[in-house]
């Protein structure tokens, strides 16, 4: 007996050995060149911005199908025709105006203002509108904060009508009116954010606000209506998914649509007024300020608009447990691969956002080849995030296997790049809920520890989560992370190319990563699945 055990006890340990020299070989496979290849190649002014259906972004389809065909890993996925396939269908639909006017109503008087020369779209949902003779409230500044006796929503009804803000903070006498900490936290452009939430809270139509500087000066160059404003996801009734429903809580918004009026249309809108604030050279007026519901004027929406049917695709590959025990419990990885079409006749390349994190699943999946563990391991590259997540939303929705069945999700989305407040250290973010499952942020701790050591700084809670793909993971009940430079200078802007990468990092976080799917998909007990999954 005391043989057989010790006979068993070797074996034990050379099984170990033998996968922990497969699992060393397999992760150092992850490297800093490949992943600038793949980056190089996503990037490419070829592709045009890899925007959901259009040509650049089937081609990037394509190329990410072609790189797990060629590692060996097999399709879970059956076309119409019924072959096997990398791509997972997300039917889309294009809505692009034809026309869009406001109709204001001022002491009974209607005037037509289209977009172009003082108003554009930056988001909107056609499911509510055209609707006319809307009431319409100034909210000044759109600034509660009554500890410091400052509340511009006080008193005011805000549900279904048109609301008006202003950018910014109060100021009297050019310095700002209240402390310190408060006005930069409002005057920020994440401020103006912070505002449009509080507001769309209270569930008005629309909100309608000034341009930032930068934009004003842009003006004739922008686009009369928002990209964000054109696609949404077929439901399985027919139906189509409004995008701004999804779309708004990524940016803290919560169903309503947003307009940009120049300051002469505030002008022109509430003269007569008790209060107008903007003056002839488009200053803002402090003089008489206040919040009030304007008596003298209505708006109406007039539009009309064009359809089209898109076809984009989400791009899966499955690698199977190797213990028929643990095969039902599947480790998902994902990324997206879309970004935006051209901007002001620019090309929207988006290598950190997110050529990168695409890169990163690629060569995660080729290590997890090289070496699969116990679990099943599912990488996924994720449609029109971009457009309001709608990749992801559909993949849960229609998911290829049990949506139980995932046990948890890891999400890179940008880790080419650094935050300022990061650069020091070379550290990245993770987003997640530590409120919902504080383990999974300790296990990355603890294997990044006695590994990679990187500087990882925690982003908690669900405000994170649902900004990313991890949003509808995280509704199913699954645990998630995100590893995510944050925002830098070329976020979202056509200077976000491949040779400002640091691929370096990114074979570190890539590294990272795989380590971690392995200890869940070798130890599925690692986290405390009894409270959480």
């Amino acid at each position: 007996m005391k043989k057989a055990v010790i006979h068993g006890f070797l074996i034990f340990l050379i099984l170990t050995f033998t996968s922990s020299l497969w699992s060393v070989g397999a992760v150092e496979t992850i490297t800093r060149d490949e992943l600038r290849d793949h980056v190089y190649f996503l990037a490419s002014d070829f592709l045009n911005g890899r925007a959901p259906g259009t040509p650049g972004y089937e081609i990037a389809c394509q190329y990410a199908a072609s790189q797990f065909r060629a590692m060996g890993i097999k399709p879970m996925l059956k076309d119409a025709q019924g072959n096997e396939t990398f791509l997972q269908t997300v039917p889309l639909l294009e809505r692009r105006l034809k026309d869009f006017s406001l109709l204001l109503t001022k002491y009974g008087k209607k005037q037509k203002v289209p977009l172009g020369k003082l108003l554009k779209i930056s988001l909107f949902d056609y499911s509510s509108l055209p609707v006319s003779n809307v009431p319409v409230v100034f909210v000044g500044y759109g600034i509660r904060e009554e500890e410091t006796g400052w509340n511009d929503l006080k008193g005011l009804d805000l549900k279904g009508k048109v609301v008006l803000m202003l950018r910014g903070t109060p100021q009297r006498d050019g310095k700002p009116v209240l402390p310190e900490e408060l006005d930069k936290k409002y005057s920020s452009p994440r401020g103006v954010m912070i505002k449009l939430e509080k507001i769309a809270r209270s569930k008005p139509l629309a909100i309608i606000i000034p341009p930032s500087q930068r934009f004003l000066q842009n003006w004739d160059k922008r686009g009369d209506q928002g990209f964000w404003s054109k696609i949404l996801l077929a439901e399985e009734d027919g139906s189509y998914y409004p995008w701004i429903h999804t779309l708004l809580p990524k940016f803290g918004l919560i169903g309503s649509n947003l307009i940009i009026a120049k300051p002469e249309w505030f002008r022109l809108a509430m003269k007569g007024e008790r209060y107008c604030p903007f003056a002839s050279d488009g200053s803002v007026v402090s003089k008489e300020y206040r919040s009030f519901h304007l008596e003298h004027i209505d708006i109406g929406f007039d539009f009309s608009y064009e359809e089209k049917p898109l076809t984009s695709w989400n791009v899966i590959g499955f690698i199977p447990g190797t213990d028929p025990n643990l095969r039902s419990r599947v480790i998902c990885t994902g990324a997206h691969l879309d970004h935006f079409p051209p901007r002001n006749g620019k090309i929207m390349n988006g290598a950190d956002d997110n050529a990168s994190g695409s890169a990163g699943v690629i060569e995660i999946a080729e290590a997890m080849q090289l070496n699969p563990t116990l679990c099943s391991q599912l990488f996924i590259l994720f449609s029109a995030e971009e457009i309001g997540l709608l990749g992801s939303r559909h993949f849960v929705r229609d998911c290829p296997l049990p949506i139980n069945s995932i046990k948890t999700f890891f999400n890179l989305d940008m880790i080419g790049r650094t935050h300022k407040d990061l650069i020091n250290s070379k550290g990245h973010y993770v987003a997640s809920d530590t409120g919902f499952c504080p383990e999974l942020w300790q296990l990355i701790s603890r294997i990044n520890s006695r590994s990679l050591k990187m500087h990882l700084k925690l982003r908690e809670g669900l405000e994170y989560v649902i900004r990313t793909d991890q949003s509808y993971f995280h509704q199913k009940g699954i645990p998630s992370a995100g590893f995510d430079s944050g925002p830098h200078e070329d976020f979202h802007r056509p200077t976000d190319e491949a040779d400002k990468v640091d691929y370096d990092k990114m074979e570190k976080i890539s590294r990272l990563v795989f380590h971690v799917l392995q200890e869940l998909g070798n130890h599925p007990k690692s986290l405390d699945r009894q409270k959480h999954l």
